[in-house]
């Protein structure tokens, strides 16, 4: 296999090993559909069920789970009171519900998880806005 200049080459001896290659290429070949499936799924799942996602704009929106939601009495536009559980602060953030999302027991994320603007992290960190160097999760 001269002349590649990207990707995997290798060497093909017999016809055997033509077939054993075949059937791995085909193997892995199903694997990625079955994974493309599974991912497609689960953004259906994770998409909201109700609401919208944050935008740039905002400053003190949340996405909150529906159960969160039940639980609580909220809907969209209610008001949260979040407060920092990491540096004992007692800082306070007072944020509003803009969206509300599904989630089941294969999420990433569980029906705790609020998600916010970069503001309130921030405040409720309680340090300066920085380059920001944590995971990335989208809805």
């Amino acid at each position: 296999m001269q002349g590649l200049t990207h990707g995997i080459s290798c060497e093909v001896h017999t016809h055997d090993e033509i077939e054993t290659l075949a059937d791995n290429v085909n193997a892995l070949y199903n694997n990625l559909l079955k994974t493309i499936h599974n991912l497609e799924q689960e953004i259906y799942k994770a998409e909201e069920t109700e609401g919208r996602h944050i935008t740039a704009e905002d400053t003190d929106a949340a996405v909150i789970s529906a159960k969160l939601a039940e639980e609580n009495n909220l809907g969209i536009g209610s008001a949260l009171i979040l407060k920092s559980a990491s540096d004992g602060s007692g800082e306070q953030a007072k944020v509003f519900v803009a969206g509300i999302y599904a989630s089941d027991s294969k999420m990433e994320y569980d029906d705790d998880t609020i998600f916010t603007t970069h503001d309130i992290f921030w405040k409720l960190s309680n340090q300066k806005a920085s380059a920001y160097s944590g995971n990335v999760t989208f809805l």
